[in-house]
């Protein structure tokens, strides 16, 4: 999603604004100490993540596990409030508990809830003590809910604390996963990232 009311493609590329955000959240990693930069595979993430290397001097690893939440193919370039959109959004509500329903080929949200499962185990299992993830909203959402609402949480409960709970564009939220369990340290920091033209 964007700020123009349009879902993006994965080879959607930062906007000017979306750049000089990405600028001006490099500037709040430097002297971090932070040992690795990972990155979703989508172009506006990877482009981020870049910077924040570079600015670091770390490599970055892509990895799908911190991908946009998948939305159907036939719905990326639609704005949100097209006939076809919304009618997908009201069949999503409608099965939200359902972990099996899927319009076409996007992720549900017990698809994504298992893929930021994944993430925790992977995050877990590497050696670095500290990293940057540059990822979406819908992921940050998910690690936190489950923070929350543990492997219990169902759709209905994911959607209220999304309701609720949104991380800006270029925040920072900050979790400890330690043993497999996410602990949530800051939520949509934002301090210094709003960039103002």
């Amino acid at each position: 999603m964007s700020g123009t009311g349009i879902h993006q493609r994965r080879d959607t590329a930062l906007s000017e604004h979306g750049r000089k955000q990405a600028e001006t959240l490099t500037k709040r990693f430097k002297g971090s100490g932070v040992e690795l930069v990972l990155s979703s595979r989508y172009d506006r993430a990877s482009e981020t993540a870049r910077m924040i290397g570079k600015k670091l001097g770390r490599r970055v690893v892509r990895t799908a596990l911190l991908d946009e939440w998948r939305i159907p193919t036939e719905m990326e370039d639609k704005h949100f409030m097209s006939k076809r959109a919304h009618d997908f959004l009201m069949l999503q509500r409608e099965r939200i508990d359902d972990d099996r329903w899927h319009y076409s080929d996007e992720e549900n949200t017990y698809d994504l809830k298992r893929r930021a499962g994944r993430l925790v185990r992977y995050l877990s299992a590497r050696k670095e003590e500290s990293a940057i993830a540059v990822t979406h909203t819908a992921v940050i959402n998910m690690l936190v809910a489950l923070a929350v609402f543990g492997d219990g949480m169902t759709g209905t409960d994911f959607l209220r604390f999304k309701k609720v709970f949104h991380p800006e564009n270029a925040s920072v939220t900050e979790v400890e996963i330690e043993d497999g369990s996410v602990k949530v340290l800051t939520f949509n920091d934002r301090a210094g990232s709003r960039y103002e033209a």
